[in-house]
């Protein structure tokens, strides 16, 4: 042990056995007087509460032989009403009670100012038996069924003039009125302490209390027990210390009789007042307090200067063992500060040397180190961005190779999604194309989860599409947000697709990483120009689809009549036929030409037979199969595939076109063209023919048959047909 600490520790004893004999002597005395202090002042509390309780129940007690003296009430030729008015009249001047009463000698209530239980008859008990034993006015406190309340009852007998008695009128007060002088008489007194409150009967039973209101009438007080051997004794007014049975907290108890007022006897009440010892001897404890403060602050000046005297001895010491202790953390920072001539203070001059070439070397040691490291993680970051840049040159090239292999836009958009997914793997999005009439742009490919909302834009809900290059969104309260996004405190960007100086579609994507504490400006970036390179990658590519897309149509397609054209249809109807040799299956062909057609030409123009033959186009697209396979045969023929089609279905499928399109009506500049009729030809493979260019010699020559005929017909291919379509076209 430290000569400093056995010396702090001798003379702290002393101290302290000093002080504490003091104070116990000090707390003993203080105990005894404030004792009888505080008995004498509970005992003038009960005292004057008790004697303000006796005054008011006078004052009530004068007040019901008034009411009951009244000449209205004394009146037996008063009615109900008036005796009501009479007694609701005394209430308003007297407002303290909560309600008056009168009833009949058979306890039937015939006039009450709160309106209830009238001409109902109360059970013979409480105040009603002691007035049958001839108490003129009575004085208790019991339950009121009509306030549903404990009250304290006035009742007495009213005599008419002979001096007979015919009724009982009843005045009530709430509780409240006991609680009102409790409060008083502590409030002249004292006002904070706690103050446990009984008024309780002869037996002991609970007339009021200011903290057991449920036991009312229903218990005996807990401190009757203490304060009823002190009234046997013939004590008006007393006090007693004592602890409940079980409890551990001690109570200083008074007591004091009721002794009544002017000619009111009293009920021989008892008002007790409790106070906890804990708050009776509250100063006690406070000048204990006050007096261990003061002992504790001597005995810390004690305390200083035995400190700073055992400091001057050994403190040189204490520094240089701390100094070496530092050393051996590695606190090379630490000094020696020791102002001695003598051999101590030379050994710190040298520990002082010492420290400071140590420091120095670490140091170079340091900066050595940290070189190092600022390398090592240059070299990481480098490395991580060149991984991450070759994945997505790989990313990139692997699009690129299977935008090549892609026969339309919709195989696109999932190689654009898939290449996305894996760019912004924790990101949502969206990839939008102008539809054909470029008020509006379609999700054609949507991922995420949960995806955008919007599968359906317009140019003037995006601010990168009015604006015509990327927008990011970054701070909701900085940026401008776009109406089509549906996500609150999410950035986002939506880059804008351009191929050939043009905005084809636009790249929206919302960036769930960059939420909350994940954003980086410089990360953003990074985000954005990755954007921008997949839209220029994307818009290229979407515009050599849509290209090809176009290419295909005109080279399958009649550009009048929308059908497919007669070299598309003998490619399919090649493919067809291969397809019905392995199902074992018919394919049914119908040859169609319009009647008359060079009339509708010569009398309406040119321009009113194209009308005729793009109206005839769309009819027959509705009329076919989703399988089947409508095209222009050439001028105002045309043809029609039906794979899988026997020669009764393909016949009846023709009869069904006849007449349909004879119920058509089709107008050219506000002017019918009258009515259309068809000649049809029908021809089956491989019954009319075991080749393609057979069968349809067959339905041609069918055609012409119906022609023959008379027109607006349907013939079914007979054998020798396509012999004698092959003569007459030679």
């Amino acid at each position: 042990m430290k000569l400093s600490t056995k010396l702090i520790l001798f003379f702290s004893g002393l101290g302290i056995v000093f002080l504490t004999v003091a104070m116990y002597i000090g707390q003993s005395t203080t105990v005894d007087i404030l004792d009888r202090q505080i008995r004498t002042a509970l005992e003038n509390y009960t005292f004057h509460t008790v004697d303000k309780i006796d005054r008011m129940l006078y004052e009530k007690y004068v007040d019901v032989k008034n009411i009951a003296r009244d000449p209205i009430i004394a009146s037996r030729h008063s009615t109900a009403a008036q005796i009501t008015e009479r007694l609701r009249s005394y209430q308003s001047n007297y407002a303290s009670y909560a309600s008056m009463s009168f009833f009949t000698l058979d306890r039937v209530r015939i006039a009450d100012t709160s309106a209830k239980n009238i001409g109902q008859q109360s059970p013979l008990k409480g105040y009603w038996t002691q007035l049958k034993e001839g108490t003129d006015v009575l004085v208790d406190v019991s339950f009121s069924d009509t306030l549903n309340d404990n009250v304290i009852r006035f009742a007495a007998y009213v005599k008419d003039s002979e001096g007979a008695s015919f009724g009982v009128v009843v005045l009530r007060l709430t509780l409240d009125v006991l609680h009102d002088i409790v409060k008083e008489v502590k409030g002249l007194h004292d006002r904070d302490t706690k103050m446990d409150v009984d008024l309780v009967s002869s037996e002991g039973l609970l007339v009021y209390s200011n903290y057991n209101l449920k036991g009312i009438l229903k218990e005996t007080s807990s401190d009757w027990l203490f304060a009823k051997p002190l009234l046997s004794s013939g004590k008006k007014v007393g006090s007693a210390r004592h602890r409940h049975s079980g409890g551990t907290e001690e109570e200083i108890l008074a007591f004091s009789r009721e002794h009544g007022y002017a000619d009111f006897k009293g009920n021989n009440w008892t008002l007790i007042m409790s106070v906890p010892s804990k708050e009776a001897f509250a100063p006690v404890h406070q000048l204990r307090t006050k007096m261990f403060m003061v002992s504790f602050l001597l005995a810390l000046k004690g305390l200083v200067i035995i400190y700073i005297f055992a400091r001057r001895i050994i403190r040189p010491l204490e520094v240089l063992s701390h100094g070496f202790h530092e050393i051996g953390k590695g606190n090379l920072d630490v000094r020696v500060d020791v102002r001695s001539r003598d051999e101590i203070g030379q050994m710190s001059e040298a520990f002082n040397n010492m420290v400071i070439e140590l420091k120095d070397y670490n140091e170079k040691l340091l900066t050595y180190g940290i070189d190092m490291q600022k390398n090592n993680v240059e070299l990481k970051t480098k490395a991580r961005l060149l991984e991450l840049r070759e994945l997505e040159s790989g990313l990139f090239s692997r699009m690129s190779e299977l935008f090549q292999a892609c026969n339309n836009v919709e195989e696109a958009s999932v190689v654009i999604k898939n290449t996305i997914s894996q760019l912004f793997p924790r990101d949502r999005g969206a990839l939008y194309i102008y539809n054909a009439s470029r008020n509006m742009l379609e999700g054609i490919s949507l991922w995420g989860n949960p995806p955008p909302q919007e599968a359906v834009i317009t140019q003037n809900e995006c601010w990168g599409l009015r604006r015509g290059h990327v927008h990011v969104m970054a701070d909701e309260g900085k940026d401008l947000v776009c109406q089509h996004v549906r996500e609150k405190g999410v950035p986002y960007i939506c880059t804008p697709i351009m191929a050939k100086g043009e905005t084809i579609g636009m790249l929206h994507l919302l960036l769930d990483s960059m939420t909350g504490k994940s954003y980086d400006q410089e990360r953003l970036k990074e985000k954005e120009q990755l954007a921008l390179r997949l839209a220029e990658g994307c818009g290229l590519a979407i515009t050599n689809l849509k290209l090809q897309e176009s290419l295909r149509n005109l080279s399958m397609r009649d550009p009048l009549t929308g059908l497919f054209n007669r070299r598309y249809m003998k490619e399919s109807l090649e493919l067809e036929w291969q397809r019905s040799l392995r199902k074992y299956s018919h394919i049914g062909i119908i040859m169609i030409d319009i009647d008359h057609f060079k009339r509708f030409n010569d009398t309406f123009g040119h321009d009113g037979g194209d009308k005729l033959l793009c109206e005839l186009g769309m009819f027959l697209a509705k009329q076919i199969r989703g399988g089947d396979i409508a095209c222009r045969y050439g001028g105002e023929e045309f043809t029609i595939i039906m794979p899988e089609s026997s020669i009764e279905a393909t016949t009846q499928r023709a009869e069904q076109i006849r007449e349909a399109a004879s119920h058509m009506h089709v107008m050219y500049k506000q002017q019918s063209l009258g009515t259309i009729t068809l000649s049809l030809g029908v021809a089956v493979l491989p019954i009319h023919g075991g080749d393609t260019n057979t069968v349809l010699q067959a339905a041609d020559a069918a055609l012409y048959r119906a022609k023959h005929e008379g027109r607006n017909r349907v013939c079914v291919a007979e054998e020798g047909d396509s012999q004698g379509v092959l003569t007459e076209q030679i």
